[in-house]
């Protein structure tokens, strides 16, 4: 949006400023005093602004009561409460029994890093609605030692690199609308042990670096043309709801490493993959069939438990398993490309044969394999051609 001044200076103070174009007169300014760049602003100047450290203080009470908010571990409260540039901590100062809670009770609160480190008497962070959330700028520190019940939406929004989520095993447990998402345009965050969420986690800015660690989710998302990056290492990453949805892969870097993506869902499984590149991923539903989406190229194995439908092409450099007793439909004219590397397992047994057909009646569909063989066992074939190369 634009904010337009004809004639004298702009001057906003205590603001978060984000997606602001400010135009001003010649020889004038948009100043941003003791204000917050939160990106995406053009013709503003911000001074120099570094909020200091806060310190929750008092037990129990809710995160916008400035006497819960002090400059100092046990110092006095009484001033403000946080903004993005500064970082929060409960620590040993903070709470004085068991049973007390911290709770977000209103919609739109930030913090820049935030840390639980040297909390007492096993707090719990709380939120008063589904309606609330959380920015946060910086890093998160949460503690076995703590209890999570906040179910509103957290929003990732560093915009700088080297950020961490240590979250101590415990679970967002954010379910229905309320997301966690990564949103800083530059920014990065790298999980430090395993992260889990109840809820959709979508991926909208900055680089995502689960690090070799599990990560649990509803299911994930990243349905824009940002410049994004998600880097998976060796994670197996588990989506207990029924996407995976890239379906919009522009500006997205997918480095899929040695990782597994698994779709325990028990129905309707889609995987919208963006035209990417993964390793294994197995679908794990039996009750209704998985759809396989976007002409992706798999490095690993892909293990088919239930029924699927490849509604396009696909690379498979690895295996494609598919299950006895199921049922496989390839679009009208796609092509099944087994590489020199990638095999095909689809051995049924005389009780319980699969199905491999073409969803298009009439319209042959393609499996290719590269170099080698196509071998299937208690198959039943429909409007399928096989080209197997010698290259």
């Amino acid at each position: 949006s634009t904010i337009s001044k004809i004639g004298g200076n702009l001057d906003v103070d205590q603001a978060i400023v984000q997606d602001i174009h400010a135009t001003v007169s010649i020889s004038y300014t948009a100043n941003a005093t003791n204000s917050f760049d939160a990106g995406n602003n053009t013709n503003w100047v911000f001074p120099l602004f570094a909020g200091p450290n806060m310190y929750w203080v008092g037990g129990s009470g809710n995160w916008n009561d400035p006497s819960h908010w002090a400059f100092t571990s046990g110092g006095t409260a009484g001033s403000c409460i946080p903004g993005p540039g500064n970082d929060v901590f409960f620590d040993a100062n903070s709470f004085t029994s068991s049973s007390q809670t911290v709770t977000m009770n209103v919609s739109n609160a930030s913090c820049k890093s935030l840390s639980w480190t040297g909390a007492n008497y096993t707090p719990t962070f709380a939120s008063s609605s589904t309606a609330n959330t959380l920015k946060i700028y910086g890093s998160v520190t949460l503690i076995s030692a703590m209890n999570l019940s906040y179910n509103g939406s957290v929003s990732f929004e560093a915009k700088t690199s080297g950020n961490t989520i240590t979250s101590a095993g415990k679970v967002w447990p954010i379910s229905g609308t309320p997301e966690i998402y990564f949103n800083g345009l530059g920014g990065s965050w790298t999980f430090q042990d395993a992260f889990a969420t109840n809820s959709i986690i979508s991926l909208v800015n900055g680089t995502l670096n689960t690090n070799d660690q599990p990560v649990t989710c509803y299911y994930f998302e990243s349905q824009n043309s940002n410049v994004r990056a998600l880097n998976l290492g060796a994670s197996t990453w588990v989506c207990t709801g029924y996407y995976w949805l890239v379906n919009n892969g522009t500006n997205l870097t997918l480095d899929a490493g040695t990782s597994t993506i698994r779709m325990t869902y028990c129905c309707y499984t889609y995987f919208y993959g963006g035209n990417k590149t993964y390793n294994n991923v197995d679908f794990e539903g039996t009750n209704y069939p998985a759809s396989i989406q976007n002409n992706n190229t798999f490095n690993g194995t892909v293990t088919c438990s239930g029924d699927a439908d490849f509604g396009s092409s696909n690379t498979f450099n690895g295996n494609l398993i598919l299950s006895p007793g199921r049922t496989y439909n390839f679009a009208g004219s796609s092509t099944q490309t087994l590489s020199a590397t990638g095999t095909l397992t689809a051995n049924g047994t005389c009780g319980s044969y699969i199905m491999m057909s073409s969803a298009t009646t009439g319209t042959q569909a393609n499996i290719t394999k590269v170099g080698g063989n196509i071998i299937v066992d208690n198959t039943i074939i429909k409007y399928l051609n096989a080209n197997v190369s010698t290259g």
